[in-house]
Parts: structure tokens; C-alpha cells; sequence
């Protein structure tokens, strides 16, 4: 009786023991639901929804609350919303300030360019503004004072050539601003009617004459005088001396109160400005200067452009502001009544008494010294 009972206190117990055993086995895998995260939410245990993942130290804490971390759930601080205030250049317009919207995004200027053209005023001759690489961007007509004005429209900054011709069929005339510019042909611009176009008179010109001038251009106005002295420049430019130089040294020998690529030719019968009408009288004898006074007033310039692309330095070198003083003086003499012009002449002998101190000055300081003498 004893032996049943210690055996079935042993049953009793191991059977006990398995209960037990299997109750922590069942605790330990997480059966029947009760196990595991202890997430409330269920909506933060998945990466990529905003939240951080699951670890095995979770107690329940992640509730998901952690959005805005994910890139695609960011609350306005994508840059790309729409609103950069004007950081973008185009200022959400889709084109750039100050632009054409027509012409691909290049910038297009608006420039202007106004003179007067004058070997002597030029009327009714052809004024062309073209580019260095030989595009023509714009063409006009002098008026009867010389006077020129056309608008480029386009995108070209820089250095251009401003060349006025005289067009074919001799609809063009200049005013003579030389002593003797040639034989009259037609007594309507002989006014003396002694056979010859002399100052002040009208010269109809022989086609492919030709003045020019070499400027840079900017945006907005530009002013461009057209003269025997701009075209001097141009010819040595491009026999390879420098434009800028070539334009001060005759701007100085020339002894002109304004820069010769600003000094407008003004017309000489009824000038009435003495600076004016001395430093176009100037800037006519450099023409003769250089030349001489043989032939006709196309050979004479044909002459001259041969010598300067020849040796411009020697020419520029050898011109004397005495002797082109003195030539604008007897040019002005030449006038039927030259007591008009007092002021003028004032002008011009007082550059010409002033060059020939400096000159002669020039000449002795040259001079080897003496000898001594025993």
C-alpha cells in the first residue's frame, strides 16, 4: 500500500513537473498572442511609413510618431516648392532679365549711332556701320549738313568700321573745304563761276569715295564724327599701328580743343563758330599735308591712303602743325571776303605763331653744340 502511494506521488509530481515545463515553453515562444512587441499602435513596427523598425529591446514605446524623418513625408522643406523669393534668375518667368524672349535667351542692345560724315560735308552719301567680320548691321544717308543717325538692333558690342561712300551715278555732293578741290562741271556749284570748285562751293563726287572711321560701340548712343582725320586712322589701323595712338598723335599736332574722333566738320561758308571752323579747316589741310595739291580730289586720297599704309609712322612723323596751320590760313584767305572770319584767322595765326616757336625750338635742341673756339 505504501509502494502505490510513493509511486503515485511520483506520477503525480512528474506529471506536475511536465505541465510546468510545457506552461514556460509555451510562455517563452509567445503562444496564444500574448507575446512579442507590445506596440499599441501598429502602424510604427514597418520601415519606409515614417517610423523606425521594430527592435528585439522594444517594449512599446515606438508609437509611430517619428514622421517627417522620411523624405517623402516632409512637412515644406523640399527647396523645390516654389517659393525662391527671386534666388532664381529667372524670377519664375521662364526668361532672363532683360533678355528677348524671342531671340533664345541672347541679350538684344538697342544702339544708336549719330555723326556728321565730312571731307568737307558729304550729301547724300551712303553711311554703313560693319562688324569686324565684315557683316554690314546697319545702313543710312547723310543729309545735307552731313548729319547721319541709324539704330542696330542685336546682340554685336565692339569694335566696328563706320565707312561712308559716296553711292554710283554722282548723287552725292561735298563741300569743298580746300583751296581748289577741282574743275567745276556744272556752273550750278560754281558759284564765282571762274571754272573751278573752290571752299565753300559743291563738288559732286565720283562714286567710291570713300571716309571712314573705326569706333567702339556700346549700348545706348554713340557718337561717331566721320573725318580726314578718323580716316587716316583707319588706313594706318589697318596697316598694323595702333588706332588709339594714331588718333592722340593727331589730335595733338593738330592742336585741337576736342579728341579728332569727336571734332564734327562743320559747314565753312556759314560757320560761325571760330574753334569750330579753324580745327575743320585743320583737319581739311591734313589732306594736302600729305598729298599734295595735284589732281583730282579721288586721286589726291588714293595718294594719301598709299602713303599712310606704305609708312604710316614716317607720315604721321613728318607732319608739322606749322605748315598745316599755314595752309588752313591761306584757305581761309581764299574766301572772296575773309573779314568774316576774323575770329578764325586769329585762331589759326595764333596756332601757327605757336607751333613755329616750339618747332624751331625742336630743330636747335637737335643741333650738335659748337665747337669750341682758340
Amino acid at each position: 500500500m505504501a509502494d502505490q502511494i510513493t509511486r503515485g506521488s511520483v506520477r503525480s509530481t512528474y506529471t506536475l513537473a511536465c505541465a510546468l515545463t510545457c506552461a514556460l515553453l509555451l510562455t517563452a515562444c509567445g503562444g496564444g498572442g500574448g507575446g512579442g512587441d507590445n506596440n499599441t499602435s501598429g502602424t510604427g513596427s514597418q520601415p519606409g511609413l515614417g517610423s523606425n523598425p521594430v527592435d528585439d529591446d522594444d517594449t512599446g514605446s515606438d508609437t509611430g510618431s517619428d514622421t517627417g524623418t522620411d523624405p517623402d513625408n516632409d512637412t515644406g522643406s523640399d527647396t523645390d516648392s516654389g517659393s525662391d523669393n527671386g534666388s532664381d534668375t529667372d524670377n519664375g518667368t521662364g526668361t532672363d532679365p532683360g533678355s528677348d524672349p524671342d531671340s533664345g535667351g541672347v541679350v538684344v542692345n538697342n544702339i544708336t549711332i549719330e555723326g556728321v560724315a565730312g571731307k568737307g560735308l558729304l550729301d547724300g552719301a551712303t553711311v554703313q556701320v560693319i562688324t569686324s567680320g565684315g557683316t554690314v548691321i546697319g545702313e543710312t544717308v547723310t543729309d545735307e549738313k552731313g548729319a547721319f543717325s541709324l539704330e542696330v538692333s542685336g546682340e554685336y558690342q565692339g569694335q566696328v568700321l563706320v565707312e561712308v561712300t559716296s553711292p554710283e551715278g554722282g548723287d552725292s555732293l561735298m563741300q569743298c573745304d580746300l583751296r581748289n578741290c577741282g574743275t567745276a562741271t556744272d556752273a550750278q556749284n560754281d558759284s564765282d563761276s571762274d571754272g573751278m570748285i573752290r571752299l565753300g562751293e559743291w563738288l559732286p563726287l565720283e562714286a567710291s569715295l570713300t571716309l571712314r572711321a573705326i569706333t567702339d560701340l556700346a549700348e545706348g548712343t554713340n557718337h561717331v564724327a566721320v573725318n580726314y582725320g578718323t580716316h587716316a586712322a583707319a588706313v594706318c589701323a589697318d596697316a598694323g599701328r595702333d588706332l588709339g595712338a594714331t588718333l592722340q598723335d593727331l589730335t595733338d599736332i593738330l592742336r585741337l580743343s576736342v579728341a579728332v574722333e569727336e571734332r564734327d566738320i562743320v559747314e565753312v561758308s556759314s560757320a560761325s563758330d571760330p574753334t569750330e571752323l579753324s580745327e575743320s579747316l585743320l583737319i581739311a589741310a591734313l589732306l594736302t599735308s600729305i598729298a599734295g595739291s595735284d589732281g583730282t580730289l579721288q586721286e589726291r586720297m588714293e595718294n594719301a591712303d598709299s602713303l599712310l599704309s606704305d609708312d604710316c609712322d614716317a607720315v604721321i612723323e613728318g607732319l608739322s602743325t606749322t605748315e598745316l596751320s599755314t595752309l588752313a590760313l591761306q584757305t581761309l584767305h581764299s574766301i572772296s571776303d575773309p573779314s568774316n572770319f576774323a575770329e578764325t584767322e586769329e585762331k589759326l595765326n595764333t596756332i601757327n605763331t605757336d607751333a613755329s616757336k616750339s618747332e624751331v625750338e625742336i630743330s636747335y635742341s637737335g643741333l650738335s653744340p659748337l665747337p669750341p673756339q682758340f
